[in-house]
């Protein structure tokens, strides 16, 4: 297995990120649109490949700002309106 850099393109039906490398197409589980990814390539076919995205540690290299941190852990919201009222606004904010 061998490790590449992508760019994810775009999403394909069934929500797989879509990169290219060499020309081929990459499919990524759990990524978005605009993200660049380290991944290892899991299995190769003539006309397309597979990869896993690496983690280093808890971080990952990711472009621009389409995740954000969770600002709400969901088993703990009985009695936390506040935060979760915070979580929805910076959500509202930034679309």
């Amino acid at each position: 297995m061998r490790t590449v850099e992508l760019d994810i393109e775009d999403i394909a039906f069934g929500g797989k990120g879509v990169a290219r490398e060499n020309g081929k197409a990459v499919f990524v589980p759990f990524v978005i649109e605009g993200e660049k990814i380290s991944a290892q390539i899991v299995r190769e076919k003539k006309q397309f490949a597979e990869a896993e995205k690496m983690f280093r540690g808890l971080l990952q290299r990711v472009s621009g700002n389409a995740r954000v941190p969770a600002l709400v852990n969901l088993a703990n919201v009985c009695g936390e309106q506040g935060k979760l009222e915070e979580a929805e606004k910076l959500l509202r904010h930034r679309h």
